[in-house]
């Protein structure tokens, strides 16, 4: 079977329905060469067939009513749906006296404005859909394949807004492309399988193009979330990714896609292919970390990368957490509330509370890490172009683990320098296989204490008192910063161990707050943010 065009024509006159249907279905098989078109006679039931989200809505200007006829009726319908329906081409088929005063005041404007009289003409035919062809923001598939029924999540986006967006943003892969739709035809079907995401709104897919006559399937990353977030990542990729990542790293944004108030990247990659493609964190989740390692050599320390270059940009520090949006104080009381409701949920038989002030667990009262911010009251954080959100989701890993890509530019621009480490920190620690000990936390304590002493004193720790588990995290963790303060300091920028636990206790705090934590990874984050809280007391 072959992937349909989906139309409807919205036309309450049976007799006009009936002679201008195969009128419209040769059109229409002129701009794609399978088409299925319904009529649709009820004016008042149109919202239903438009919400199925079909290609094409050609929509007749004129309701027949007991009355006689209403004029401009579908010109009202069209600009009453289309707000909504940006993803449909809506046609105007009207009567050969329509003029352009008629639209009046009516926003958003049809399309195509068609008019009935010439029909049917075979040259006015193929002005039609020629027009179509040049305005369409659709490349048809047949269907959208989950590897999991539970990749998505119908409460945050629904299967046929899916479907649009990965057909607008395979529309945008191929618009340079003279006949629409000619080189891809030949797609069968698109498989998404889950990378990442999905705690704030967005998801992170593998895309699989599916072909019918060949074993050459493409791979792409396909990431949705809403469209305000697309259109910031669209303006970093070109500013900050499109001219200044080399060629073992490239990334192209090859497709952009929008549904009301969603909106959709796709990303391809130079050494692309048929490759297997896994986020960075299926290999820290399975307790192996050298793609972690071989990422932070050969990506982020790389001299041929066009960010993390000091240039004498600072910032107070105090400034950067206080003022900067994503560690506002605007947002602490919708993160204390989470972080109330993740202790309650987690650790019901525990003694635990969270406070405007403080956290407390068993018998340990901490202060908030914005509380203990005066410590380092007029320090400034040295500041890099970074990825500023370069979590192991966004980490793309091929060919076994010897080459990478990334993903989501959201954040990406001037930063603190120690975000990006920190945010594959944060995934060490919430992803490796290791069991937090909860009659135990003063082990975990007394684990970060040590890495604050280690990496200030230059020493090492092979932390013998902890668990297997545990000490390979945290010997990971200390291999980790000191990457970081070798890496920063080859920079010709200053590495402060404060200020790096400063910043890691602020993105344990917002992320510790999000819901849908697995049942061994919010006790990760909670005893991580409390051993940081710890280890900023001391200061």
């Amino acid at each position: 079977m072959t992937a349909k065009l989906e139309a409807v024509l919205i036309e309450d006159d049976r007799e006009d329905a009936k002679f201008y249907k195969p009128i419209w279905q040769r059109i229409l098989e002129k701009v794609w060469p399978e088409v299925r078109l319904n009529v649709q006679e009820n004016f008042d039931d149109v919202s239903s067939f438009v919400d199925n989200r079909p290609h094409v809505a050609i929509v007749d200007n004129v309701l027949q009513t007991d009355k006689g006829e209403r004029d401009n009726q579908g010109l009202a319908l069209i600009s009453q749906l289309k707000s909504e329906h940006e993803d449909t081409l809506f046609i105007l088929f009207t009567r050969e006296s329509f003029t352009i005063e008629s639209l009046g005041y009516r926003t958003p404007n049809p399309d195509v404005i068609v008019t009935k009289t010439p029909l049917p003409n075979e040259d006015y035919e193929n002005s039609i859909a020629s027009q179509i062809s040049e305005r369409i923001s659709r490349l048809p598939i047949r269907s959208i394949d989950f590897d999991s029924p539970d990749d998505l999540n119908e409460e945050e986006l629904d299967l046929l807004t899916a479907q649009s967006l990965v057909e607008q943003c395979l529309y945008s892969l191929q618009a340079f492309r003279k006949e629409f739709g000619r080189s891809f035809d030949a797609i069968d079907k698109v498989r998404l399988s889950r990378l990442g995401g999905g705690r704030s709104g967005a998801g992170v897919f593998k895309c699989e193009i599916l072909r019918k006559t060949s074993t050459n399937n493409s791979q792409f990353v396909f990431k949705y979330t809403n469209w305000e977030d697309i259109g910031g990542e669209i303006d970093n990729y070109h500013r900050h990714v499109r001219l200044q990542i080399p060629h073992h790293v490239r990334v192209d944004l090859v497709g952009v896609g929008r549904v009301g108030a969603y909106g959709a990247a796709l990303y391809g990659f130079a050494f692309g292919g048929t490759e297997i493609v896994s986020s960075l964190t299926k290999p820290i989740s399975e307790g192996r970390v050298e793609e972690l390692f071989s990422f932070i050599d050969n990506v982020v320390c790389r001299d041929a990368i066009g960010w993390y270059q000091f240039k004498n940009d600072v910032l107070d520090v105090e400034e950067y957490f206080n003022n900067g949006l994503e560690y506002s104080p605007s947002k602490d009381s919708r993160r204390l509330e989470g972080l109330k409701h993740n202790l309650s949920d987690y650790f019901p038989g525990i003694d635990g509370k969270v406070t405007d002030r403080s956290v407390e667990f068993g018998e340990m009262s901490l202060d908030h890490v914005r509380n203990c911010l005066r410590k380092i009251r007029g320090e400034n954080l040295p500041l890099f172009v970074s990825h500023g959100d370069l979590n192991s989701n966004n980490v793309m890993v091929f060919l076994g683990g010897s080459q990478f890509s990334l993903i989501d530019f959201e954040y990406t621009g001037l930063d603190t320098v120690y975000k990006d480490f920190v945010s594959l920190e944060l995934s060490l620690r919430l992803y490796f296989p290791s069991e937090p000990d909860t009659d135990n936390i003063q082990l975990w304590l007394s684990a970060e204490s040590d890495l604050v002493d280690a990496l200030e004193e230059n020493t090492h720790n092979d932390f013998a008192y902890l668990p297997e588990d545990a000490r390979e995290l945290y010997e990971n963790v200390l291999k980790l910063r000191i990457k970081a303060k070798e890496f920063i300091e080859g920079r010709k920028a200053q590495f402060s161990t404060a200020q790096y636990e400063y910043a890691l206790a602020f993105h344990l705090f917002k992320v510790a707050a999000l819901p849908d934590w697995g049942k061994l990874e919010f006790p990760r984050l909670f005893f991580s943010y409390l051993a940081s809280l710890d280890a900023l007391s001391r200061y």
